[in-house]
């Protein structure tokens, strides 16, 4: 095949025959046809076989014209398509994988909740660092903020009164405060029964899931329910899904900048609970139960701390997804397994039980 200008000023390519030369035209169909066809090469799932690439010659074409090891490209089936079927193909066999291989990630000990504990250990370590929980916390504190248009009290009902509050969760190299936890506090009239942080879905404010605001109804408003039965409550805002400027749902912006820098959208979160534990630790001493509480995305950072923070007690979670990579071998079972030795377990809405860690007992009843 040779290469030159063609009378129109194009660049073309010249297939020499037995008898002959046909000029053909390369433009911007051509190139994207090549690139195509390496993606095609490169990409599993996407190598032609017999039954979907059989030789199709033009008049005049011989064999000598191909690459050795190739053949011509016929595909019928749109190439994106063919890409995306190679992927899920390779992430359901390493999913199977998983599932063979997983065991050998893991040896607890069940002896004892503390033999457990430490048992388990470097598996702990290593999820924290896949979700980016790898940062050392800020000094602890709660602020209650406002001002003359918003003040910190925001409302206050029989049993509890509502307070917007924010609290330091990262800081940097300085020991300055950098990354701040903000939401709602409802802070019962009488000594709190024990302390849970609730987390509503990415999509939803604290606000809803307190009564406050529309949008969630009166039986799922799970902050408040909580807060009636005697417990002290922290509601933290999670960065939701709208779609601003830059056409991505904010989610999405800040796990893509997060990503590679070794940090997660989830981390931060599950930092800002853990952050929480230290203040509610730091209010009632080390002895202070406290449980978490979430809905879907809420619910996954709720069992995500949990796994990742022995000081938890107790979690419930209702319509949680968990997202784990496959080849890590730790699964869905993983908030389970870094829990006590019978795990973290996913119960209904009345009861929040989780059994003793070492040298303590917890039971929390909404």
């Amino acid at each position: 095949m040779a290469t030159g200008i063609s009378p129109e000023g194009g660049l073309s390519a010249r297939r020499i025959h037995g008898h002959g030369q046909e000029a053909i035209p390369v433009g911007r169909k051509m190139t994207r046809t090549v690139v195509l066809t390496s993606l095609a090469c490169a990409v599993p799932g996407l190598t032609a076989t017999a039954q979907d690439a059989e030789p199709n010659h033009p008049p005049g074409h011989l064999e000598e014209d191909l690459l050795p090891g190739t053949k011509p490209l016929t595909w019928s089936v749109p190439l994106d398509a063919r890409m995306r079927a190679g992927a899920h193909q390779f992430i359901e066999r390493k999913i199977d994988e998983s599932l063979r291989d997983r065991g050998r990630y893991w040896n607890r000990d069940l002896s004892s909740p503390t033999a457990y504990e430490g048992s388990i250990e470097a598996n702990r370590q290593r999820f924290k660092r896949i979700i980016g929980v790898v940062d050392d916390r800020a000094p602890v504190s709660m602020e209650r903020f406002g001002d003359d248009a918003n003040p910190a009290l925001v409302a206050e009902a029989e049993k509890y009164r509502v307070f917007q509050v924010r609290w330091p969760v990262l800081k940097n190299i300085y020991t300055l405060p950098v990354v701040y936890g903000e939401g709602l506090l409802l802070e019962p009239k009488v000594a709190p029964a024990a302390a849970v942080v609730a987390l509503p879905d990415a999509d939803q404010t604290p606000e809803q899931i307190v009564g406050l605001a529309g949008g969630v109804a009166p039986e799922s408003q799970f902050a408040r329910r909580l807060a009636e039965s005697g417990f002290e409550v922290l509601v933290p805002v999670l960065l939701n899904r709208s779609v601003f400027a830059h056409e991505q749902p904010q989610r999405e912006w800040i796990y893509r900048q997060a990503f590679h820098m070794g940090r997660h959208v989830i981390g931060y979160e599950v930092q800002k609970v853990l952050a929480a534990v230290d203040w509610f630790e730091q209010q009632r001493g080390p002895d202070v139960r406290v449980g978490v509480a979430g809905y879907a995305e809420g619910g996954l950072v709720a069992f995500y701390a949990a796994a990742v923070d022995s000081r938890i007690d107790a979690a419930l979670g209702q319509r949680v997804l968990f997202r784990f990579p496959a080849e890590t071998g730790l699964g869905a079972a993983l908030p389970h397994r870094l829990g006590a030795p019978e795990g973290i377990r996913r119960c209904g809405d009345r009861r929040l039980d989780r059994p003793a860690r070492a040298g303590r007992g917890a039971q929390l009843r909404a």
